[in-house]
């Protein structure tokens, strides 16, 4: 016989409804707590402008460290390509994160052909990677710290210095481009600013979530657990207390006015980031004083994520770099129609 309460609804019905009522109070004041709640992102340290010979000695540092770590695969050292015609200047590139510098090598190869030295680092933790390899996750703090000593690096070597980056790397490029008054150009490659598959009104909440709760080392693509890894340096997973600071970071972005010419380019074939998050951006930095174009590759072009990859076999080079190598040397191109 179900037990009742006078006339009303049984007992266990109203118990149950109780429940789920206070289980999406708690949820939602969860939710509203993590959206209110602040980043905490990292502080811009200046290591100071660099003489020529400073900035030589940091980067060959750079490379020696990575040559000298047995750990780190031969083509993930940080690369440093000089030009085969008088120098015009120095692009600094930053890798996506779980990539590493061989990501770039190819680019770098064309720049260099075009007149620009070309310096790739390569991230903290990066470079390490295998099928089964846990990716370590990277201090926010330090990630910036190494965006702002690189950067004076480059700037140490010559002052006409670009600074880009693809994903994760777009957005420390863009960052190192508000914090370094000397950087001419950023070209910013797909900027990461939240996870595509979080809806814009709970990155906030979400980016807060993965900064407190314990890290998670999570699959990139499920599916493809006992596949063998393409490129071999690539993580097959990410850590969820990396993405909340690079989140932290991205959160700044627009909000300082940037001396540098800053050029988004977007692909209308990848789904791993939020081209609307991206349009956002940029009308932020337009309303800060910056002076922003924004290029895309048509999804016809049907790109990867990481289309500038010579070791990724879907990548986009051939197609992409004429209008890329003009982007990074002149900040325009007429292969694209920009916006």
């Amino acid at each position: 016989m179900t037990e009742r309460t006078g006339h009303g609804a049984p007992r266990w019905f109203r118990r149950t409804v109780t429940i789920l009522v206070t289980v999406v109070a708690v949820l939602a004041a969860l939710v509203i707590g993590l959206t209110v709640l602040p980043y905490n992102p990292p502080v811009a340290v200046s290591p100071g402008a660099l003489t020529a010979e400073q900035a030589e000695a940091g980067y060959a540092d750079l490379i020696a460290k990575d040559t000298a770590n047995p750990t780190v695969l031969p083509e993930c050292k940080s690369l440093d390509v000089h030009p085969t015609v008088p120098q015009l200047g120095v692009v600094l590139l930053f890798h996506a994160y779980t990539s590493c510098p061989n990501q770039f090598s190819a680019l770098a190869g064309r720049l260099a052909a075009a007149g620009y030295r070309v310096l790739v680092p390569r991230w903290p933790e990066h470079g390490i990677a295998d099928t089964n390899a846990e990716p370590v996750p990277v201090d926010p703090q330090d990630l910036a710290n190494f965006a702002m000593r690189t950067t004076a690096i480059a700037l140490g070597l010559d002052q006409r210095t670009v600074v880009g980056g693809l994903s994760g790397g777009a957005t420390l490029a863009l960052w190192a481009a508000e914090h370094n008054a000397g950087v001419q150009r950023v070209v910013a490659l797909a900027p990461f600013l939240s996870p595509a598959a979080v809806p814009t009104r709970l990155s906030h909440a979400a980016g807060n979530l993965m900064r407190y709760a314990p890290n998670l080392d999570v699959w990139w693509d499920f599916s493809l657990k006992e596949a063998d890894q393409v490129p071999r340096y690539s993580y097959a997973k990410f850590a969820t207390r990396s993405l909340a600071g690079l989140m932290s970071i991205a959160s700044t972005l627009g909000t300082t006015r940037s001396n540098a010419y800053v050029v988004h380019v977007l692909n209308a074939g990848d789904e791993s980031v939020d081209p609307a998050a991206i349009r956002v951006l940029v009308g932020q930095q337009r309303d800060a004083g910056d002076l922003v174009s924004v290029y895309e590759f048509p999804a016809s072009l049907h790109a990867p994520h990481e289309y500038v990859d010579p070791d990724d076999p879907a990548n986009k080079i051939e197609q992409t770099f004429p209008a890329l190598v003009d982007l990074f040397t002149t900040g325009a191109t007429g292969l694209l129609t920009p916006s």
